[in-house]
């Protein structure tokens, strides 16, 4: 009989945080743009404008189509009392659909995600107790969870309909080699405010001509004028979910600007210059070759450094895996080669497209 009743409630359900989206009515003007800046201070850029829209509309996708792919997460940084969490539980639209997390290990971690649209990693907290950053970088990109729900008798796969988003007040909480483009740092500042979600016209000067009930409806209204602009954007394509490549370096020198300082990383960018200028084999590395300068650091950083740092410049070479190959002179012996990518402005035909 309980089998019945479920499989009866499952082919009845109703998905209440897409069906409220939908109803939000869209008058075509620029609510996302203008979230950031007007009430957490942020510089008003192409990169922080791009970031609010990919994480709304990223929302709307994961409630609209559960255990889709989403891989990124945005990360506001700056120090207490901005308005961090406020801004985050508005994005969320009700109290029921927010949560934060501590932990992202154990099945309360996972239990708490169901049902929720928007949930907050607390100062970073969750992701720096993880084992490493692997185990970080697979809660971030899991599309489902296994876990048993309260009062159920078998673990069942649950479809992640939430987003996630860190805060912190530290502004190196990158570590040395964290998987850089999934995270998307934004800067807030207090003093760039234009409206605070708290209402205290004493403390906000700006608020001593608008009464509360007015303050609420702006904030209602900015919001969820900004979920109906992200609904609109999701609905007609109209979203790039790739970094725009204009883009690309402004993120990578942000990510750089909340990195901690670490030997092993300088080392690395050291020994990258040289390969570049100096180096008689320049577009073949190996980790034995870096090591050998650098024995503080060993093969598994070198090699996640390569990884986050050099994806795009170097690729793994299988092909000389193991083997020994002579480099600046000297032969090594390592696990593993890398080469780097040479771009061209050549363009491949086939015969039959050349006119002679």
């Amino acid at each position: 009989m309980e089998d019945a009743v479920l499989f009866v409630a499952h082919k009845r359900s109703i998905n209440l945080p897409a069906m409220y989206m939908e109803s939000l009515h869209y008058d075509g003007q620029e609510y996302i743009s203008k979230l950031l800046p007007k009430y957490l201070g942020a510089e008003d850029t192409k990169l922080n404008s791009w970031i609010m829209q990919h994480i709304l509309v990223g929302m709307v996708k994961r409630a609209f189509n559960p255990g889709c792919k989403f891989d990124e997460l945005m990360v506001l940084t700056g120090v207490q009392g901005v308005g961090k969490t406020s801004f985050i539980e508005k994005l969320a639209l009700f109290p029921e659909w927010y949560c934060s997390l501590n932990n992202i290990k154990g099945k309360d971690a996972i239990s708490n995600l169901v049902g929720k649209i928007v949930v907050e990693l607390e100062e970073f907290v969750a992701l720096r107790n993880a084992k490493s950053a692997d185990e970080a970088k697979l809660f971030i990109s899991a599309r489902t969870s296994t876990v048993r729900l309260p009062y159920e008798r078998f673990s069942t796969d649950v479809k992640r309909t939430c987003i996630l988003i860190a805060t912190t007040n530290d502004a190196t909480f990158l570590g040395d080699f964290s998987g850089e483009r999934r995270y998307l740092p934004v800067k807030v500042n207090a003093e760039n405010i234009q409206i605070p979600l708290m209402y205290d016209p004493e403390k906000y000067p700006v608020l001593e001509t608008i009464t509360r009930k007015e303050h609420e409806e702006i904030i209602k209204q900015d919001f969820e004028g900004a979920i109906a602009e992200a609904v609109y954007l999701y609905e007609n394509k109209l979203h790039d979910f790739y970094l725009p490549k204009e883009l690309r370096s402004d993120l990578d020198f942000v990510i750089q600007t909340h990195k901690s300082d670490n030997r092993h990383v300088q080392n690395f960018f050291d020994f990258m210059e040289w390969k570049t200028t100096k180096s008689d084999t320049p577009n073949l590395l190996c980790s034995a070759e870096f090591t050998s300068r650098y024995p503080e650091t060993n093969e598994k950083v070198f090699s996640e450094l390569m990884a986050n740092e050099m994806i795009d410049e170097w690729r793994l070479e299988p092909s000389v895996k193991s083997k020994k190959v002579r480099i600046d002179g000297v032969v090594r012996v390592s696990k593993k080669f890398y080469k780097r990518n040479i771009n061209t402005d050549f363009v491949e035909v086939n015969a039959e497209d050349i006119p002679f």
